[in-house]
């Protein structure tokens, strides 16, 4: 419960600065990337608490391209020093609908990373996707999971959900494209292939 009071407190805060202290930057609920795995009721509420973006066409993609790099390079580094799937995660992926899960890395890390370009770390913040609390992070074959959650199935799960959607997809571009457009217009945690993930990782692990 005190977790859960300290999130609404730093979703709050955001939404307090965004709106504050820009009026033409404003990020709805789980616009950077994919996998702030939390409670679904959790999510729902602070989706209903920040209100969807105003985010213009021309901000869109603007941001676009710099979110497909810092995806790309933190993939790369996940693919040279994370592990592979084990068997049963592995048989997860295919039942996910992965096409290459050999390709797959994880890399268990202390907390998940942070962009260091101040325009993407400002929206990763203000959408409350990346925060101390978030304990997925799936970018495309590479994916992050907070140490403290390690081998959880339903987490390893969802996040391959997003593989198979990166796959399905084509790459990043194409994925950011669809993912990010659908958070802006529908909100997060709604967006269909936030919903697409949910549903496959309950069919997956029951």
């Amino acid at each position: 419960m005190l977790i859960r009071v300290w999130e609404f407190i730093c979703a709050m805060l955001c939404y307090l600065v965004v709106n504050g202290l820009t009026a033409q930057a404003k990020f709805p609920p789980g616009m950077i990337l994919t996998g702030g795995r939390r409670s679904v009721s959790l999510r729902r509420e602070l989706a209903r608490i920040v209100p969807k973006s105003m985010f213009t066409l021309q901000q869109f993609e603007t941001l676009l391209p710099l979110a497909c790099a810092w995806a790309s390079e933190q993939e790369l580094a996940i693919l040279r020093t994370g592990v592979p799937l084990t068997e049963a995660e592995m048989a997860d992926a295919r039942r996910v609908g992965v096409a290459r899960p050999e390709r797959v890395r994880l890399l268990g890390v202390p907390e998940i990373p942070m962009p260091e370009h101040p325009t993407l770390a400002f929206a990763a913040k203000a959408s409350s996707l990346i925060t101390p609390f978030t304990v997925g992070l799936t970018l495309q074959y590479g994916i992050f999971i907070h140490a403290s959650c390690w081998s959880q199935r339903r987490l390893v799960a969802h996040e391959l959900a997003h593989t198979m959607q990166y796959e399905r997809l084509g790459g990043f571009e194409p994925f950011l494209r669809q993912y990010l457009g659908e958070c802006l217009s529908i909100g997060y945690p709604e967006a269909p292939m936030e919903q697409e993930a949910i549903r496959i990782e309950g069919e997956v692990c029951g």
